[in-house]
């Protein structure tokens, strides 16, 4: 996080306490969790969208998503990370590789906690 962000976070929100951890704006009251705003960060990039959609064929080590995708193994490592730390993948060592999948229950449980956030869950489509 750069100085700026931190000093935004410092004069305008405070953490809160328990489970998650929260931030609470100190003028209006209104409650952020981190861990969602991680979570749409995550999601942020055409490349791990991209990922996801290799990803929700079949479980695969990184080495060939990188040549699915186009990028170079570390640059995929990275991507991958982001989507693992946001709850998005399951990974499973194999051998010396490690297979990364979908993790579609969060997935769901994301894409559902943005519709209550966004006061979208109770209109019809």
């Amino acid at each position: 996080m750069t100085r700026v962000v931190k000093s935004f976070i410092n004069k305008n929100w405070r953490i809160t306490k328990g489970g998650t951890m929260r931030l609470k704006d100190r003028k209006t009251g209104v409650e952020m969790d981190v861990s969602f705003g991680e979570k749409i960060r995550a999601l942020g990039s055409v490349v791990r969208i991209g990922i996801l959609k290799i990803l929700s064929e079949r479980p695969l080590p990184v080495i060939e998503i990188a040549k699915k995708v186009g990028l170079s193994q570390p640059s995929c490592s990275n991507h991958i990370n982001i989507l693992w730390r946001a709850g998005f993948l399951t990974r499973k060592k194999k051998g010396r590789y490690t297979i990364y999948g979908l993790n579609t229950s969060a997935l769901e449980n994301y894409f559902s906690t943005a519709q209550r956030y966004l006061g979208l869950d109770s209109q019809a489509s």
